[in-house]
């Protein structure tokens, strides 16, 4: 993660962060999962060096598992059924749902799309909350056995960092690289957008995964780079400076 972010990041870095994991847990393929705003469903996925999904390559497969993903067969999916009545965020596996929770009239059809595909072993990671946007990083396996307690021990571990990583994302979205004119990271750019929603430090430290000390040196940088010395300044200078859209910023 530090890496990730040591460099301009403006998207979810799926490709780094899916050989991460399909290596971590010696898995077949790894995949960010979200919901756009007209409520369709959309992944980008990457595969182990080799690794066919039901005889096809990855890209192959996909495209029957986004139709499926954007059908009425969706809801009856384990891992939805369970964060969508349990309301969590940590991880889980499709095997470790409950038959009281995944059994539907239509279950064994996601169970045979799932096999047909080469995707019988799935460990999701929620990167939001259940009715946001379904965003979640999914790592899956086409045979073998389920993932292990320590698998989701580690999945636990890094779940904050990925949601850090989001936030740090989406937080960016619409906000213009702040370049050679101010001398911004993307880094700060986060930390102050968010700082112009009106989060404190602790707060900031906490969507960011990081220390209120780390917030406040990018802050210290912030406000000698726009020559001010506290936040309702650099505020509006940002934003005289079209740094900061009023609109972007708030939302």
């Amino acid at each position: 993660m530090a890496d990730i972010l040591s460099e301009p990041v403006r998207d979810f870095p799926v490709g780094i962060v899916g050989r991460a994991l399909v290596e971590t847990f010696d898995a077949d393929a790894a995949s960010r999962t979200w919901q756009t705003a007209e409520g369709r469903a959309e992944f980008a996925a990457v595969a182990r060096p080799g690794a066919t999904f039901g005889g096809r390559p990855l890209a192959e497969a996909g495209k029957a598992i986004a139709r499926a993903a954007n059908s009425d067969l969706l809801p009856h999916h384990p891992l939805l059924r369970w964060y969508t009545l349990t309301r969590g965020t940590a991880p889980q596996t499709m095997d470790r749902v409950p038959r009281a929770v995944s059994l539907t009239h239509r279950s064994a059809e996601v169970t045979e799309l799932m096999g047909a595909h080469g995707m019988t072993r799935q460990l999701a990671i929620p990167l939001s909350r259940p009715g946001r946007d379904a965003s979640a990083v999914v790592v899956c396996r086409s045979c073998g056995d389920d993932f292990s307690d320590e698998d989701l021990e580690v999945a636990t571990r890094i779940a904050p960092l990925f949601r850090a990583l989001r936030t740090h994302v989406e937080t960016l979205r619409g906000v213009p690289p702040g370049g050679p004119a101010t001398g911004l990271s993307d880094r700060e750019l986060s930390v102050l957008v968010l700082v112009a929603r009106g989060c404190t430090s602790f707060a900031i430290a906490s969507q960011l995964q990081c220390a209120p000390r780390t917030v406040e040196k990018h802050l210290e940088h912030v406000y000698r780079k726009l020559g001010v010395s506290d936040r309702v300044s650099a505020v509006r200078v940002a934003r005289a400076m079209g740094i900061l859209d009023p609109v972007a910023a708030a939302r």
